[in-house]
């Protein structure tokens, strides 16, 4: 695939959300959580070739990991935070905050972040809601992220075209919420006066690939860093095909063999982080104590 070089020296934050193909909104009546552990799992095989492809071109990046995984697969989360990279949560069920209770999104997220801590030996300082389905304000949830020591939220998506949730009224920028939890907002291109989603996940898989990287160096020219999101079942191989929702089907398998080369022509041209990183003088976090080498994209 041939890139051309940004000369833009802004730097991306990429990120992984750490999940299974079956912890899926679309599949919770097929497979509930209670049927997960008897699933084919591929989420080792995915993150590890994500881990892979960091390594090769010298990213560092954030991974929110599902509790549910960092119970079933320790090893995963141990092998991520050897190679580096900052761990946040992702919630420990898959479970949409604003579907349950206050008290039960709570419990879900201490339980995400004890289970994490246990496998890591570190505290997860960010989180991420299950596809991203966290609408602002929800006063709530940051109050809860706030109690339980999270220092920053990535889960908005400021625009009301993404598909499952999305709050068009909410800062594109990072804010400081009323809780004194930070919001690092999802990406979002204005095109013709509205909104659309850039983030990643189906969004990379699904836009003409030209236009994908127009936008980014859009986003950069204007001094906006890009929040990049990919999930390990996109880059494995041979789970199970069970989704029957048509969106959920489309969201799940559309153009899945494109993802690998479209983020290395992504990690060429452009050049990456991890939130912590690319957010640190906002977030006042400290330096990661093991850096990894600069990246390879554009100087």
């Amino acid at each position: 695939m041939t890139v051309s070089r940004s000369a833009a020296p802004i730097v991306n934050a990429f990120t992984v959300d750490v999940e299974d193909w079956y912890c899926n909104h679309f599949l919770e009546g097929r497979v509930p959580p209670s049927a997960w552990d008897r699933q084919p799992s591929v989420v080792r095989q995915g993150t590890e070739a994500i881990l892979s492809l960091l390594a090769e071109y010298g990213i560092r990046a954030t991974f929110f990991v599902l509790g549910y995984v960092a119970d079933r697969f320790p090893e995963l989360c141990q092998a991520i935070r050897a190679r580096g990279h900052a761990i946040g949560t992702h919630g420990y069920w898959h479970h949409r905050p604003l579907a349950g209770t206050p008290d039960q999104f709570q419990r879900d997220l201490r339980e995400s972040i004890g289970t994490i801590a246990r496998a890591t030996g570190t505290l997860p300082l960010g989180y991420r809601a299950p596809v991203a389905a966290l609408d602002w304000p929800a006063t709530w949830a940051f109050q809860a992220m706030r109690d339980a020591g999270i220092v920053y939220d990535s889960s908005v998506y400021p625009t009301r075209l993404f598909v499952l949730a999305g709050s068009a009224d909410a800062p594109r920028a990072p804010f400081l919420t009323a809780t004194g939890v930070w919001e690092i907002p999802l990406s979002v291109a204005e095109v013709c006066g509205r909104r659309f989603p850039l983030s990643g996940g189906f969004y990379l898989r699904a836009l003409p690939f030209g236009l994908y990287r127009r936008l980014i160096r859009r986003e950069n020219a204007a001094g906006r860093p890009v929040i990049l999101y990919v999930h390990p079942w996109e880059l494995a191989h041979g789970f199970p095909r069970l989704m029957r929702h048509p969106i959920g089907r489309l969201v799940q398998t559309w153009n899945l063999r494109s993802v690998e080369s479209k983020l290395r022509a992504l990690f060429e041209e452009f050049r990456w982080g991890a939130i912590e990183d690319v957010y640190r003088q906002v977030l006042a976090v400290p330096s990661p104590a093991a850096e990894l080498p600069a990246s390879r994209g554009a100087a």
